[in-house]
């Protein structure tokens, strides 16, 4: 709500002495609330615009002018102080899109870096900035993506026709019988090869056995084990140069 209706509404009230008091502590400190919005604004991680600070902070000064009575105990300036800035941060709150822990990492993080570029005299590499943190590289990546806040959006508005993010994933009924042909294909030529050589296939890329294992087995050579898988392969490729003509 705007401070000038407030404060308007305020002056309509039917006791006009204690509300020329609250529009006099409003009108006193008014600088204490853009004080303390550039202070949040600045030392948070502020996903609200300084202007909407700055009117949340407003609207508190007049509730803290209302609700005041001076029993001598501590001054108006103190306790507006208070409500001001928890205002501000409540709301911060109700619209923050990371955590509080991943807030805390982000200022350690900017530390760290202030700290690097004094050093180093250049913005430090990631692997500098996980040994300044005491953090592995990957716990560093993984920590530096969980500190990107959630955005959110209208599907509407990013709905596109041409954009990967909507894009059926599932296969087309085309590319379902390509495949299936393909699979045909490959277990026929394999098919035509000699015993030994689907042996070899069958042991190097299913089985993932090494050319020394699968040498081993046969009681020959790794070189020979090489040489049986490369005319395996290229007799595989003639096999297979019909399906790909067709």
């Amino acid at each position: 709500m705007d401070a000038r209706i407030r404060i308007d509404y305020l002056t309509a009230s039917p006791c006009p002495t204690p509300v020329v008091w609250s529009n006099e502590l409003v009108r006193m400190h008014s600088g204490l609330v853009e004080r303390i919005a550039r202070r949040v604004f600045h030392t948070m991680a502020s996903t609200i615009p300084i202007e909407d600070l700055v009117q949340i902070g407003n609207i508190a000064l007049i509730e803290s002018a209302r609700t005041f009575v001076d029993r001598g105990t501590a001054q108006f300036t103190t306790y507006a102080n208070l409500r001001v800035r928890g205002a501000m941060i409540d709301e911060l709150r109700k619209s923050a899109t990371i955590s509080r822990d991943a807030l805390r990492r982000r200022r350690q993080f900017a530390k760290a870096q202030h700290d690097l570029n004094g050093s180093l005299g250049r913005a430090p590499n990631e692997v500098e900035m996980a040994d300044h943190v005491n953090m592995a590289v990957g716990a560093y990546r993984v920590a530096i993506t969980s500190m990107q806040a959630i955005t959110y959006t209208s599907i509407d508005d990013t709905y596109s026709d041409t954009s990967s993010w909507f894009a059926d994933k599932a296969q087309g009924a085309d590319e379902i019988i390509d495949g299936s042909r393909r699979r045909e294909a490959v277990a026929a030529a394999i098919a035509k090869l000699p015993d030994r050589e689907q042996t070899v296939l069958q042991l190097y890329f299913v089985d993932e056995c090494s050319l020394e294992q699968i040498g081993k087995i046969f009681g020959v050579s790794q070189a020979r084990i090489c040489q049986i898988k490369r005319a395996a392969l290229e007799g595989l490729r003639c096999n297979l140069r019909q399906f790909c003509d067709d």
